[in-house]
């Protein structure tokens, strides 16, 4: 009899210790719990407004159509510009602030403005958009400002910008508002071309491009 109670014993203990190790392994493997568990969420919203006007934990969509991309470049007289279609964005919003996202941009789309002389800025020696007809720009991390700028600003996002298959690091300020259904994003975003391959050994045009971007969202139903 007591041998029969110690192997019941231990069966039940080897139950538990299988479920309670089986539950670990599930927690671990979820998309969603791996990849927000490192946010430093209350410091974020801390002092912010935003909490009380987004949604927590919902996926915003782009609305590409009504978005909004221009570059500039300085250089020559009045220097040069054009636009751009962006193709596809998403945005996370964990505990009512942006924790991250993505955007793909249409590089095939690229439009030139008057006066870009002989400079031809969808050729191989600038975007090459032929050979590389996205661009991806990726939002790991986003921190509150705890003061507005004169723009508007509101946030710092941190990510990736992948252009011409070159990876490099990318931080902006941005201004991001919403009404818990729909969020408003603007942003002017600066390139350094020379670490992309663009217009090497060109003179004629600055080091930088301005990206300005302005956009709405709709959550995810």
């Amino acid at each position: 009899m007591g041998y029969y109670i110690v192997m019941r014993l231990f069966y039940v203990i080897f139950l538990c210790i299988y479920f309670l190790l089986s539950g670990c392994r599930f927690v671990s493997d979820g998309v969603v719990s791996s990849s927000i568990s490192d946010l430093d969420v209350e410091a974020q919203i801390r002092g912010s407004g935003l909490g009380d006007r987004l949604r927590s934990g919902s996926v915003y969509v782009v609305d590409w159509r009504r978005a909004k991309l221009g570059w500039s470049v300085g250089g020559g007289v009045a220097g040069h510009s054009g636009g751009v279609r962006l193709a596809k964005g998403e945005l996370l919003v964990v505990d009512g602030v942006v924790a991250r996202g993505f955007f793909i941009v249409d590089m095939v789309s690229l439009r030139v403005g008057d006066g870009v002389g002989d400079l031809d800025f969808r050729g191989v020696d600038f975007f090459d958009v032929d050979n590389f007809p996205t661009a991806t720009l990726e939002v790991d991390s986003v921190e509150v400002l705890g003061n507005v700028d004169l723009a508007g600003n509101n946030v710092k996002m941190r990510g990736n910008l992948i252009l011409r298959d070159i990876i490099k690091p990318v931080v902006f300020l941005a201004k991001v508002d919403g009404d818990g259904k729909n969020l408003m994003v603007s942003a002017r975003v600066l390139v350094d071309r020379r670490v992309y391959g663009i217009g090497l050994g060109n003179g004629l045009i600055g080091d930088e491009f301005a990206v300005e971007v302005g956009f709405e969202a709709a959550m995810k139903p």
